[in-house]
């Protein structure tokens, strides 16, 4: 229901998939409280639970592809699912990891997001 409002009833029907998830993402990237979680998830407390470095490299090439045809929801989203599957325990994954992050900041200033960034 919370989602539901920052986005509108009216889209969830009107909207195809491939559209509607990046609106989805920019109106969670705004709330302060999903911030706070994606925090919670970036904690160094459960690196490599679902570390898939081959996955996390696929989805970085894809995000770097949407990110140069400028779709940059599609970009922030696909550079967060790459962070899902970082194991940031080593120091490549941190140096990996690091880069995604960067990726995904600029992602955000250029959507005029500059707290979603900071994350």
């Amino acid at each position: 229901a919370r989602l539901e409002a920052l986005v509108g009833d009216d889209l969830w029907a009107a909207e195809p998939p491939e559209t509607l998830v990046p609106l989805v993402l920019r109106c969670l990237l705004r709330c302060s409280a999903f911030r706070e979680e994606i925090d919670t998830l970036n904690d160094s407390s459960i690196a490599g639970f679902c570390s898939d470095h081959s996955i996390a490299e696929e989805k970085k090439r894809s995000a770097s592809k949407a990110f140069l045809a400028g779709n940059l929801e599609e970009a922030a989203a696909l550079f967060t699912n790459a962070l899902q599957h970082t194991d940031e325990s080593s120091s490549a994954g941190k140096e990996f990891a690091a880069r995604l992050y960067g990726n995904r900041a600029l992602c955000c200033l250029r959507l005029g997001l500059p707290d979603a960034a900071e994350m």
